[in-house]
């Protein structure tokens, strides 16, 4: 892997913590650990650490380190994928008070590996090693709260997690973009002309839907069905809707024609997404 830039940023009493490296000085050649926590301990008393990680992993016992300096620091650490957390990597975000995920971002949990030669006694001794530092990684990952017997599965399979995954699973706390904030773009969203889009982003377009129906003083509909509260009036099944001679159809008219010429420009992304949860919503192990 191409060296990238690691590097912590003071602001304030704040700092911003970049991991965009391998994890480990020399074979490795990227970020290690004694680097790492004399430039922790430079920044002196700072109240909020950011750590943004784009890595693939690299040396165990260095990433260790790091995740430790990062879990026994005083300030509230906030971790933020931003690429890809893989392999030792995923352990060092699991020292966050908080892990979020870009939409885009993964992350990828596995057991420990290397690289060995020897007779059988020596290759028994090196398995026997690799399963124990596994078990100690699996420590680590006792943040998400899942059944440590499966969260042993997990690494045995090599698992690969979408943002959406990561979030489900429990392996981090939400992604960047909430949805309320995506109300400008994603209440523009028509999703009907896709066959599988991802129930989560159904879930967040919807949201995102009513919040922008609610903040616009023209359109309110006090009837509790779906369809009229996102302005549907007109669509609306529910045979208990007492919805009579209700304008929000007409008030969302315009409205209604600007959100179809933003759908059509996003269209692309939509289909990326869909294609994105659909092949690569590789953690399914149920």
């Amino acid at each position: 892997m191409k060296r990238q830039l690691s590097r912590i940023t003071a602001k304030g009493d704040s700092a911003e913590v970049l991991i965009y490296e391998d994890i480990g000085e020399g074979f490795f050649g990227g970020l290690g650990a004694k680097a790492f926590v004399e430039q922790l301990a430079a920044l002196g008393s700072v109240k909020t650490l950011t750590v943004r990680i784009n890595s693939d992993g690299g040396a165990v016992f260095e990433g260790m380190a790091i995740y430790n300096a990062l879990k026994s620091h005083p300030a509230t650490v906030n971790v933020v994928v931003d690429g890809i957390a893989a392999s030792i990597a995923s352990v060092i975000a699991m020292a966050g008070d908080t892990i979020q995920m870009q939409p885009t971002a993964m992350m990828m949990i596995h057991n420990a590996r290397t690289m060995t030669y020897g007779d059988p006694t020596a290759l028994r001794e090196v398995a026997a090693l690799l399963e124990t530092v596994s078990g100690q990684m699996a420590i680590a990952y006792q943040r998400s709260g899942i059944d440590p017997v499966r969260v042993r599965s997990i690494m045995d399979a090599e698992t690969w997690y979408t943002a959406d995954a990561a979030v489900a699973e429990g392996w981090a706390d939400g992604l960047v973009e909430t949805p309320l904030k995506m109300a400008a773009s994603a209440s523009g969203y028509d999703l009907k002309a896709f066959k599988n889009v991802p129930k989560s982003l159904q879930n967040r377009v919807k949201a995102a839907k009513i919040s922008a129906n609610s903040e616009n003083s023209g359109v309110s509909c006090t009837c509790p069905c779906p369809e009229c509260l996102l302005g549907d009036c007109g669509d609306c099944s529910d045979p208990d809707c007492t919805c009579e001679g209700c304008t929000c159809d007409a008030a969302m008219g315009a409205s209604a024609e600007a959100s179809q010429i933003a759908a059509q420009v996003q269209q692309n992304a939509l289909i990326a997404v869909s294609i994105r949860d659909r092949n690569l919503r590789l953690a399914d192990l149920d």
